[in-house]
């Protein structure tokens, strides 16, 4: 009768010794440098509009840098998912807008703000612009007051700062376009925006009114955001470097 052998059974590691299941991995932290360089811009945007300094415009460009970390911040981003990515994103800038639409449009439509007759459906197609940031929200440039408790105005102050929105707001929902083209074609992607911002400088293209100044703030801060995409991608890096003897 044949007998069935097995071999030594396995020895248990010694208690306390090295574990053989792999390590957790490290959750990627904060790049210091970049929260640095964000804080700063904020900074600067405060200290301009405190003092009006032009010069500060030049020595520190804060709208530049602040769409170029988003774009880098984008790039790192998009290793997840790209739909949960855009939805987060859109989520947190979209909150904040309708609070603080709520607010602007019930101040408006209080003093007697509304659509010019027979406008009636493009005005209230354009408001929507106040909801999802699209394009340039309707606003007056005059109501109310000089010697009111509000500027008459404050509207156009009000809605100044929408600019911004409306291109993080766009500039987000084509990030994973943008970093699809700018991973087979770096230099063109990144080149391609700085074209286009200097026909546009130059008078050759002329777009008048909100339609020019949405394309011109799209090219130039596109750039911006692309030259994210180069920094997260080490990109750069890969330029030579002349020291000076």
């Amino acid at each position: 009768m044949t007998s069935l052998t097995t071999g030594p059974e396995p020895t248990p590691p010694a208690e306390g010794g090295p574990s053989t299941e792999p390590a957790p991995a490290r959750k990627e932290g904060r790049d210091r440098y970049l929260d640095f360089l964000r804080t700063l811009a904020l900074l600067r945007v405060v200290v301009y509009h405190t003092f009006g300094w032009a010069w500060l415009t030049f020595v520190f460009p804060s709208m530049g840098v602040m769409f170029a970390l988003a774009g880098s911040l984008m790039a790192r981003s998009l290793r997840r998912p790209a739909l949960g990515v855009i939805r987060s994103r859109v989520r947190r800038l979209l909150l904040p807008l309708w609070i603080y639409g709520v607010v602007v449009l019930t101040i408006l439509f209080m003093q007697g703000w509304g659509p010019a007759k027979g406008q009636e459906g493009w005005f209230w197609l354009r408001v929507l612009c106040w909801v999802v940031p699209v394009g340039s929200p309707p606003f007056p440039w005059h109501i109310g007051s000089e010697s009111g408790l509000l500027s008459d105005t404050w509207a156009v102050q009000a809605a100044a700062p929408l600019w911004y929105l409306r291109a993080y707001f766009w500039f987000v929902l084509l990030s994973p376009l943008m970093l699809w083209l700018f991973r087979r074609m770096p230099w063109q992607t990144l080149l391609a925006p700085l074209a286009l911002t200097a026909i546009f400088g130059t008078d050759l293209v002329d777009i008048p009114g909100q339609t020019g100044s949405a394309v011109t703030d799209f090219v130039t801060f596109g750039a911006c955001w692309i030259l994210g995409f180069a920094h997260h991608d080490k990109l750069l890096d890969r330029l030579p470097a002349y020291i000076p003897p």
